[in-house]
């Protein structure tokens, strides 16, 4: 029996409801919400449209799904839920279902990339290195959540370069739209998608070999190896890596199952496999006629040309290297790829960016963890950064929110706004009166909205009392028929206009007399 050498035991240690998709409920949206534009893309499971979400106005992506088990679309769910926030993974913003057809769609953001299947030869060497250092990021992410993608591949992936329309939003991905730190950045971002056959690894599992795309499934799927790991998303992205440096698309291209193993012995040579199968016990496959020729390892220069000679470095054919092997436990795992010398010219400068915008993902494991022990709850164990936050202000635990503002560095007005809400929704009104005691980045407009919302109008109206801005207090205090506060402001201001709408819009017989007093104070009556 094979095990991952890293990250085997995640989802033994879960709970069951991390990873049990098949008792997931999903939540509805509405369908109605979301309007299609155009058709952009298509797959053997999907299509996708570019779309508008009609409650913000932004572009979307729908991706509506053909027929399928549900089993399917509650693990691809379920998965995305799992991974929400996650470096360079699309965030799943809503998943809807036709009132009419119940055919059920899923919503993320429209990312506007370029097309790899033109640009592919075209990327930098400096650029290649950023692409594949995110990848890394995307897939150390997914596996130290007990979750491999099975699928990665080009197609799969969006390369987006600093103008196009961002992933990003207010979606709670990110720390902020525009980290204020984030380094300027002349690489395209990538977006790993489709998570469609990502699945939950189990050590000694046997996984289902029918998954990953021809051209980038790596052999242990070739030969039926059904306990393998995380380390065949490592081969994916091999492929992925060498198609780049080579300008060679696919690198590897069988006209079916058995002429792809058949298209890397001619690449990596019949003899490593014949020693990998031993090593795991496993039948020398078969080809059409015969055994597969003994086919000698070929050097990687048979792949250069002029035009991708530069790109041909030994750091990156190092790496090519140890990506491509049979053997999946040699594999480096995703960490490790990370740290290998042909990402030196960019470690700092791509992770930087990457924490800033994505936040340190293990850092954030560690207090959801400590919120687990504290509040008795799984619940924040598959929530992003700032709800996880929200979480802790809500279960009385603001001490580690405090902490974790100031671990990701999240823009102070931002956390306040969040802050002040879940204070006020909790009904922690004596947290939230000590808050309001402190210097307030955010002013005191937002503390009397959460009041309201709560309907607590005496401690919304004792928060509009300190705002020092006359004019500020007086659009508050209508907004939300808080008459007296109006009537004080508005008498400050010698505002008539404003004390006659207190008068026409209130029903109250003392507030209606406080105003029109107000009034003849104001004429000299």
């Amino acid at each position: 029996m094979s095990v991952a050498r890293v990250y085997r035991d995640v989802n033994v240690i879960r709970p069951v409801s991390y990873w049990d998709y098949s008792s997931l409920v999903i939540a509805w949206g509405k369908s109605s919400n979301y309007s299609v534009i155009e058709k952009v893309g298509r797959g053997k499971y999907s299509d996708c449209y570019r779309g508008m979400c009609l409650t913000n106005g932004r572009e979307c992506c729908v991706k509506v799904i053909k027929p399928i088990r549900m089993k399917k679309i509650q693990r691809e769910v379920k998965i995305l839920q799992n991974l929400y926030g996650g470096p360079h993974i699309i965030p799943l913003y809503d998943v809807v279902r036709n009132e009419k057809t119940q055919i059920p769609a899923y919503i993320f953001p429209y990312v506007h990339g370029v097309d790899y299947r033109t640009h592919f030869t075209k990327f930098s060497l400096f650029e290649i290195k950023c692409i594949l250092f995110q990848l890394f990021e995307a897939l150390d992410y997914a596996h130290m959540n007990g979750i491999f993608h099975r699928d990665v591949k080009p197609q799969n992936i969006v390369f987006q370069y600093a103008s196009s329309p961002a992933a990003n939003g207010d979606d709670g991905s990110i720390v902020d739209d525009k980290a204020p730190h984030e380094q300027p950045r002349n690489y395209p971002e990538i977006w790993l998608l489709d998570w469609g056959l990502a699945e939950f690894y189990y050590p000694g599992k046997e996984f289902n070999v029918h998954v990953a795309s021809r051209y980038y499934k790596p052999p242990e799927l070739l030969i039926n190896m059904q306990d393998y790991d995380y380390s065949l998303d490592m081969f994916s992205a091999g492929c992925l890596l060498g198609a780049l440096l080579f300008g060679r698309e696919p690198l590897f291209k069988g006209a079916d199952d058995k002429d792809q193993l058949l298209k890397i012995c001619k690449v990596l040579g019949t003899e490593d496999l014949r020693q990998y199968c031993d090593r795991y016990g496993l039948d020398m496959p078969v080809m059409y006629n015969g055994p597969i020729p003994d086919y000698p390892r070929q050097p990687w220069s048979v792949f250069f040309t002029a035009e991708n000679r530069e790109k041909c470095t030994a750091d990156a054919l190092d790496l090519l290297t140890s990506l491509l092997q049979y053997d999946h436990q040699k594999r480096p795992t995703a960490k490790e790829a990370m740290a290998h010398p042909f990402f030196d010219e960019v470690r700092k400068l791509v992770s930087s960016n990457t924490r800033m915008k994505f936040g340190d993902w293990t850092k954030l494991f560690e207090f959801k963890l400590k919120l687990v022990a504290q509040t008795k709850s799984e619940e924040c164990l598959n929530l992003p950064l700032l709800e996880t936050m929200r979480f802790a202000v809500l279960h009385s635990r603001v001490e580690v929110a405090d902490a974790m503002a100031s671990a990701f560095k999240v823009p102070a007005k931002r956390y306040w706004r969040m802050k002040v809400r879940a204070l006020a929704d909790s009904e922690n009104w004596d947290l939230l009166t000590v808050l309001g005691e402190k210097k307030s980045p955010i002013g005191y407009a937002p503390f009397v909205e959460a009041c309201m919302v709560n309907h607590n109008a005496r401690e919304a109206a004792a928060f509009l009392e300190k705002m020092s801005d006359a004019r500020e207090r007086l659009e508050c205090a209508m907004k939300w028929r808080l008459f007296e506060g109006a009537i004080q402001a508005a008498t400050k201001l010698r505002d008539v206009g404003a004390l006659m709408k207190v008068i026409d819009d209130s029903a109250n017989e003392s507030i209606k007399s406080q105003a029109k007093q107000a009034i003849a104070l104001i004429e000299g009556r």
